[in-house]
């Protein structure tokens, strides 16, 4: 996909319709970020649509915190409060990214502190649920790996939080 060499309003209308289909997901998210900065905005718009579209808010997510500019910060700060774990997983991660690489870019810790005890509450509820005591049958089977997978990305999103918030060495 050659969008990111043609900065207009239809190439991100392209690249973003691009993120509906599995198949151009990944290519789309790539165009998004070539078109730079000036698709901070739409991106941020189409975030809020699509929040409750995981995969596609996730790459969406991915895209802001690869195009690095100040501009990205609250879209991803308003991203760790999603109901879906996978998409405040990849906000945690895009603002780790972001935080790499322009140090230059002041983000929000107190915002990121307000996140610290939502996400310890989510994942308490994912590792309750898991141990209950589920019959043997496919669907409690499904059930319990979905919890597991959920409890893991809570539990990931969290030590990354932490990471914005504190120096490594102090985890």
């Amino acid at each position: 996909m050659a969008l990111g060499r043609h900065l207009s309003k239809e190439a991100c209308v392209i690249a973003l319709s691009a993120l509906d289909r599995r198949e151009t997901r990944g290519a789309g998210a790539r165009a998004l970020v070539e078109l730079g900065p000036p698709v901070v905005q739409p991106l941020a718009e189409a975030l809020e649509r699509t929040k409750d579209h995981p995969q596609i808010a996730s790459a969406i997510v991915w895209a802001l915190g690869h195009i690095g500019v100040s501009g990205c910060v609250e879209p991803l700060i308003k991203a760790l409060s999603v109901a879906q774990s996978e998409v405040r997983l990849s906000a945690s991660v895009a603002l780790g990214t972001l935080r790499r690489r322009r140090p230059e870019i002041e983000l929000p810790i107190d915002a990121v502190e307000q996140r610290f005890l939502p996400e310890i509450a989510y994942l308490a509820t994912r590792v309750i649920a898991s141990a209950c005591d589920l019959p043997p049958t496919k669907p409690a089977i499904v059930l319990k790996h979905m919890l597991k997978q959920r409890r893991n990305a809570s539990l990931e999103t969290l030590f990354r939080l932490f990471a914005l918030r504190y120096d490594e060495e102090a985890i």
